[in-house]
């Protein structure tokens, strides 16, 4: 799977319209839209990275594996990886 980041723009009509040309070959693709706010930042930002300080304590590192790993369910021998991404892009962009 390759993935390209593109500008584009929505239409008055509903279509999508890149601001630039692709150099894939002919064939079908999965879009994942992204809605830009009016000053084309992104509307929200979500899942912020907290600051845990600059130096490697116990309390720091301890902080940090807890923020990460919290509400990551484990993997099981069934996953589909492509779904999981999906999955996480749905949550964190609210689609």
């Amino acid at each position: 799977m390759q993935a390209l980041k593109l500008k584009g723009h929505i239409n008055e009509s509903g279509q999508l319209q890149l601001s630039e040309t692709i150099n894939l070959a002919p064939g079908e693709v999965e879009i994942i839209i992204l809605k830009l706010g009016e000053s084309g930042e992104k509307a929200e930002q979500l899942n912020q990275v907290p600051t845990f300080g600059n130096e490697q304590t116990p309390e720091n590192i301890q902080s940090f594996v807890e923020w990460f790993t919290a509400g990551i369910p484990p993997a099981t021998a069934d996953s589909d990886a492509d779904e999981a991404r999906w999955e996480v892009l749905k949550e964190k962009h609210k689609l």
